[in-house]
């Protein structure tokens, strides 16, 4: 196995798991916003992150490098918190699949933003490939059978946040550690939302704390996944495998939310992994 080919590889399976643990955040969020309001569960998500992100920088000796990349650092960290905000409140209003419908529209933002200022390239039928995993997602959706509201916004702003995120985390992959970009991303997070807190004046729910817990490490653990699957790979593969999130939505739906699947989201499903399937042979032959 080659070395580009090796990358390939490895950043698929990094992004596929990051993808899941993603999913599985996202509905424990969804879960919460029953309980708590929004500016707790985001600060639960960054504060517990960035505890947890603290203990293994101490207890593995990690060195991080907190001048370098400052300015970058500084806003894909504000972008990632931006799109979590955005994601927790199309949570609370929207059913989850529909979220991520429109949050596929992510890929497309991003494929624009790496060929056209990070030079990476993807092949015509790769586009092609691409386009009809994005029809396939609407067909399983039956996203032209539901009425629209102002909540469909939400995600849609999502997505360019977070297609902005995996852009500038992709800026400065090579030159850095994922630890300092999840020290960052955490701190921000936390002191801001801490801040917000405080200011609201809204007491903790001290009884959902090993709830939070839980959803930091969920959060750290699927962005350290991330980052680490942009550094080995490049954005047009990392980005395609997002539509792996449809599988993992299904399931969170089925297990967790009790909701039937039919057979348009069956046969879509479908789709999108032969898709996909076919999206990912096309891409490791690629520069071998």
């Amino acid at each position: 196995m080659t070395k580009v080919l090796y990358s390939k590889f490895l950043g698929f399976v990094l992004a596929l798991s990051a993808y899941f643990f993603l999913v599985m955040m996202d509905s424990y969020a969804k879960y919460l916003s029953n309980y708590l309001p929004i500016q707790e569960i985001v600060w639960g998500r960054y504060f517990f992150h960035l505890l947890l992100t603290l203990l293994i920088i101490f207890a593995f000796k990690i060195k991080v490098n907190l001048k370098k990349n400052f300015n970058f650092q500084i806003l894909r960290s504000l972008l990632m918190i931006i799109s979590t905000v955005l994601m927790y409140l199309s949570l609370k209003f929207l059913n989850i699949t529909d979220v991520y419908v429109i949050f596929f529209l992510s890929p497309f933002f991003l494929v624009l933003f790496s060929q056209t200022y990070l030079n990476d390239r993807m092949s015509f039928r790769g586009k092609i490939l691409m386009f009809l995993s994005f029809l396939s997602v609407l067909f399983a959706l039956e996203v032209f059978n539901k009425n629209i509201n102002i909540f469909f916004v939400i995600p849609l702003a999502m997505a360019l946040t977070f297609a902005l995120y995996q852009f500038f985390t992709k800026k400065i992959a090579k030159n850095n550690e994922p630890f300092t970009d999840l020290f960052y991303s955490g701190i921000l997070g936390g002191v801001i939302f801490t801040a917000v807190i405080f200011l609201d004046g809204s007491a903790l729910s001290s009884s959902y704390l090993p709830q939070l817990i839980l959803l930091g490490t969920l959060g750290l653990v699927s962005h350290l996944l991330l980052i680490l699957a942009i550094k080995f790979s490049n954005l047009s593969l990392v980005s395609n495998i997002q539509y792996s999130q449809l599988v993992w939505a299904n399931v969170s739906n089925v297990f967790f939310f009790n909701q039937e699947l039919n057979s348009f989201m069956i046969v879509g499903s479908i789709l999108i992994i032969i898709f996909g399937y076919l999206f990912l042979k096309l891409e490791l032959k690629t520069n071998q």
